[in-house]
């Protein structure tokens, strides 16, 4: 027991020491509490960054059957075909106007749009690719992150030889 409380005292001292030490090279208490709290929340972020990124890994190991890419261009290029810009496709697909993409609104979407080549598996694999962190909505920052790639150009390209009717930009 003796022996323990010593071992504390030493400790207590070393503490009181090194905040002196600290205090006299101007490095105030609260200063490093909130530096450790900053160190403490960047290592959070990066965690949270790390699970998505392990989510998304696993998503595309279970769709991989899935041309997720070719569906994505599918898409751009029937919103542009019909005179809207990908960024307002979102409000094409929210059929009920709740400001997220359920199932429901995306299937019945496609099928407004007679997406009719694109099969009930790949619209279940492009909603669960969209649906980042898998909530079962799709929200508006998970649709521009994920039309970001799509190419309405690949699928609106005309063939070799031909003249471009109008510029796919």
């Amino acid at each position: 027991v003796g022996e323990r409380r010593a071992e504390a005292a030493e400790l207590q001292a070393r503490m009181v020491s090194m905040e002196e030490q600290l205090v006299s090279a101007g490095v105030d208490r609260a200063e490093m509490e909130v530096k450790l709290e900053d160190a403490s929340k960047v290592q959070q972020e990066h965690s949270e960054r790390v699970a998505v990124l392990e989510k998304a890994v696993v998503r595309a190991k279970k769709h991989k059957g899935a041309d997720i890419s070719r569906l994505l261009d599918h898409i751009a290029a029937t919103l542009y075909y019909n005179s809207v810009e990908v960024k307002d496709g979102f409000d094409v697909f929210d059929v009920d106007c709740d400001g997220r993409l359920s199932m429901d609104d995306f299937r019945t979407a496609i099928a407004q749009l007679e997406l009719t080549s694109i099969r009930d598996e790949e619209i279940e694999a492009l909603f669960a690719s969209l649906d980042m962190n898998e909530d079962g909505f799709i929200s508006m920052a998970e649709w521009d992150l994920g039309m970001k790639s799509a190419d309405r150009g690949k699928v609106l390209a005309p063939k070799a030889g031909a003249d471009p009717v109008r510029d796919l930009g």
